[in-house]
């Protein structure tokens, strides 16, 4: 029996992780009680900033939200600010090494400087489901322009959760 236990414990240990590096939750909404699915996964690697943003590194997490009514993408710093007017900005995006894509931001609702709304969300949303590695370049208050990274494989998870939880997809 323990050499059974053993075996099954070394067959998962090999298995290729699931979403190892997404973390996906379902919410409903105190309010109308629709259901969605976030999926965050947070940068590789972070950056330092200048004063007053220079206590720690600041990483960056990017947040998928998936509901019937619609699909959001959250790119938000640990601390500092993005440069993004009331009038938008943009977003250079890189999946893999395919080009580099230039994707409309805006900032979110309720004024919050260190996010960012990303815009053609079924377009990223298409990209990224194939992807293994994501780089988004952010204009960063006092820091110029800084390239995140992310290992997004596994993306699939917030998929098929949506899936479970009938939500579907759409602009």
């Amino acid at each position: 029996m323990r050499s059974v236990l053993l075996s099954m414990v070394f067959v998962a240990m090999m298995a290729p992780p699931v979403a190892e590096a997404w973390e996906v939750r379902t919410r409903e909404s105190e309010m109308t009680g629709v259901r969605g699915v976030v999926g965050t996964v947070e940068s590789t690697n972070a950056i330092r900033l200048d004063s007053p943003y220079d206590k720690s590194p600041v990483t960056a997490t990017l947040g998928v939200y998936v509901s019937k009514a619609k699909t959001h993408l959250v790119l938000r710093l640990s601390d500092g600010q993005i440069e993004c007017g009331v009038s938008g900005c943009s977003v250079l995006v890189r999946f893999d090494d395919r080009p580099a894509l230039s994707f409309p931001a805006e900032m979110p609702e309720g004024f919050f400087p260190a996010a960012i709304s990303i815009q053609n969300t079924l377009a990223f949303v298409d990209e990224i489901t194939s992807a293994k590695k994501l780089r988004v370049s952010v204009p960063v208050y006092r820091g110029g322009d800084n390239i995140f990274r992310f290992d997004v494989d596994g993306f699939d998870a917030v998929r098929k959760r949506a899936d479970e939880v009938n939500v579907r997809q759409s602009q």
